[in-house]
């Protein structure tokens, strides 16, 4: 069984937006200073452009040649994992705050 393979830009556009998103989730649940939303609020609006053009990337990639380029596959789906893991971090507050 082969190990599975991501892109480079794929594999760190996922594994920072992840982790700063995180960082600031945290921040916002122990902290609680409002700067923090406000960081937060910025880096979703850069945090989108930037995986948007990522994904854009990695499926141009990988629509040139398919069977060549499935680590631009692979890349893309982990990319678009960063939606439900947003989800997750809004809908978290709400739950708790109710």
């Amino acid at each position: 069984m082969s190990k599975i393979q991501f892109s480079v830009v794929g594999k760190y556009a996922f594994f920072y937006t992840w982790l700063i998103a995180t960082l600031l989730y945290l921040g916002i649940l122990f902290i609680r200073e409002e700067i923090l939303l406000i960081l937060s609020f910025w880096f979703v609006i850069i945090a989108f452009a930037v995986n948007v053009i990522a994904f854009v990337y990695e499926l141009l990639g990988f629509i040139i040649d398919i069977p060549k380029n499935k680590p631009h596959g692979n890349s893309m789906i982990l990319i678009l994992m960063n939606i439900p893991i947003a989800i997750f971090y809004i809908l978290i507050p709400i739950i708790l705050h109710t």
